[in-house]
């Protein structure tokens, strides 16, 4: 939790990446074309900021990431290897979320309650549990590093889809477009290890 002494580089890829990725997603949707909604720039950034903050960090990432990152994924990938330990992760971290799809408002902000639709919110977790791994191992197991990415993915979904794209507010399809490109360019790149050093971040199983 105190690791906070990283490389900048780190910080703009949780803080400017990840939103430009949801961004260039939803970009790639045939129905953004014409559905971007303007707004006034200073009052939507200073709203931005508050949600980031309140919404983004405190409404999930601070309670989550001790748990999936913190303490799992290094046992996991000690135990399975780094590829196959994060995909583990993704799936158990995208099946804790599922009870969402049973209240109406969360099963609205993901398309509805349908077998394709739960099936493309699982596929959007594990890519994005893909990056999170990737930041956490290079970043020697930092968990501010992988709260802020997460709060960036909550926020963009509100901020920058929300509002500058509502009418494609209730898919999940850009997410998944847009994770999906640099989760596969990590893994093959990596050959799967993700940056994974088994004495930077490694506990007994």
């Amino acid at each position: 939790m105190r690791r906070w002494d990283v490389r900048v580089r780190w910080y703009l890829v949780a803080l400017l990446g990840i939103p430009l990725v949801y961004l260039l997603g939803t970009l790639a949707l045939p129905a953004s074309h014409g559905a971007f909604h303007p707004v006034r720039l200073a009052p939507w950034l200073a709203q931005y900021v508050l949600v980031f903050v309140v919404g983004g960090i405190v409404g999930g990432p601070l309670f989550e990431e001790p748990g999936w990152r913190g303490f799992a994924l290094p046992r996991l990938e000690a135990g399975l290897g780094p590829l196959r330990g994060t995909l583990l992760l993704g799936v158990l971290w995208g099946a804790w979320h599922l009870p969402q799809f049973l209240l109406p408002a969360g099963a609205d902000q993901n398309g509805g309650l349908h077998w394709s639709t739960v099936a493309v919110f699982l596929l959007v977790v594990v890519e994005f549990s893909v990056v999170l791994a990737w930041i956490f191992n290079h970043t020697r197991g930092s968990l501010p590093l992988v709260m802020l990415p997460h709060a960036s993915l909550n926020t963009a979904q509100l901020m920058v889809v929300n509002q500058l794209f509502p009418s494609l507010s209730d898919t999940e399809v850009n997410a998944l477009i847009g994770f999906g490109a640099p989760a596969t360019v990590l893994i093959v790149l990596t050959r799967g290890r993700l940056g994974y050093r088994r004495a930077s971040t490694d506990v007994d199983v």
